[in-house]
């Protein structure tokens, strides 16, 4: 009997620890139109590994899940990611970094026909450690459309390589100082 007790309880204790694990791990970021099917979806975002789960709502009430691992060579210690969509619209500040002030600006817009996430447009913020006054330079990169960035795709590392490595879709930078 107190066998049977003891079993139950280390179930129970098991079966809480794992729902709160589970739901601590995944949380509602977002809840918008993010297919454009007038229909509002939802947006998880893990909060250790920074993958997304975007949950598309139907009128029959059977939902379709994209998993997004954009960000996964990223964990929370490595970056912060924080999202927002506006309309067709997803703008991602990646920030890495955090004491040094550099980050990335990635937008992505929604392909209606392809049913994907594209990049349209990025900035990137880095700052100069080693300059006396914390020299601050944000770039501006051109997005040429043949190379076709999927967020639900491509890995933050092509972009880091394909783009932001590569000067030769660097369309303009500035410098500010941030003392």
């Amino acid at each position: 009997m107190t066998k049977n007790v003891s079993l139950r309880k280390s179930k129970t204790i098991l079966f809480l620890f794992f729902f709160i694990l589970n739901s601590a791990q995944y949380k509602v970021i977002a809840k918008v139109d993010l297919n454009l099917d007038k229909i509002n979806d939802n947006v998880y975002k893990d909060s250790i590994s920074n993958n997304f789960i975007f949950e598309y709502g139907k009128l029959n009430h059977k939902k379709k899940n994209d998993s997004i691992f954009f960000f996964s060579n990223y964990n929370k210690e490595a970056g912060s990611v924080n999202f927002k969509i506006i309309k067709n619209i997803i703008t991602v500040k990646f920030t890495y970094a955090p004491k040094y002030l550099d980050h990335d600006l990635l937008t992505f817009t929604y392909d209606k026909q392809k049913k994907d996430w594209f990049l349209s447009n990025l900035l990137s913020y880095r700052t100069d450690a080693l300059s006396e006054r914390l020299m601050t330079e944000k770039c501006h990169y051109k997005v040429p459309k043949k190379l076709d960035f999927s967020f639900k795709k491509n890995r933050f590392d092509d972009i880091q390589e394909k783009i932001i490595d590569n000067r030769k879709y660097l369309s303009k930078c500035s410098k500010n100082y941030l003392e």
